[in-house]
């Protein structure tokens, strides 16, 4: 069975083609945004400590949600 690939034509952009446009959410010129938690050539440290805070934001938020639910079922009175 053979298949047709096609290649996409992507644009080559030059350095001058970019402006440094510091407003927006990504506050370095050229970095781009490639994710949230880990950026693309992080080192193994920088890894780490994303994701420690992650977690850790994470675990809070849960704990609260928790604490919150049972306020309120005692407030109710719902056991």
């Amino acid at each position: 069975m053979s298949y047709d690939t096609h290649t996409v034509p992507l644009k080559t952009r030059k350095k001058s083609e970019e402006s440094c446009n510091t407003e927006n959410s990504c506050s370095s010129c050229g970095s781009g945004c490639s994710g949230g938690l880990v950026e693309a050539g992080s080192e193994k440290d920088v890894v780490y400590r994303n994701v420690l805070i992650f977690t850790l934001v994470a675990l809070v938020f849960v704990t609260v949600t928790y604490s919150i639910m049972q306020l309120l079922r005692t407030i109710a009175g719902v056991k």
